[in-house]
């Protein structure tokens, strides 16, 4: 279960379905962000809002669909031992998500904003 924070709930709805309808361009741009924010040791540049909005948008979409993805999985057997690359992906996503969110505390810490 994820934090309220970063529930998929939270994420813009019209983007989330935007990237649902083109997973190529969702798993691209989840790909972009964790390579961006999730490199240890590097200090990312400050996101923009749009930036923050798309990430988080992307993001909650392969969250939702590995989470359905898996529920479906429960009660039947895994033939193409599918669970361990779906667990993969939604970790991916919820990884990005997290990322997002200290990123955006990190940036409005830096400019003395409250979150």
């Amino acid at each position: 279960m994820t934090p309220d924070l970063i529930s998929p709930l939270n994420a813009d709805a019209e983007m989330q379905s935007h990237y649902s309808s083109n997973p190529l361009l969702r798993d691209m741009l989840v790909i972009e962000a964790y390579e961006r924010l999730g490199l240890d040791g590097v200090t990312p540049l400050p996101l923009s809002s749009d930036e923050v909005t798309r990430y988080n948008a992307a993001a909650a979409s392969l969250e939702v669909e590995a989470e359905d993805a898996l529920t479906r999985l429960e009660d039947g057997p895994d033939e193409n031992n599918l669970r361990p690359l779906l667990a993969g992906r939604l970790s991916i996503a919820i990884r990005v998500r997290l990322l997002v969110a200290e990123a955006t505390v990190k940036t409005a810490r830096q400019h003395g904003t409250r979150t």
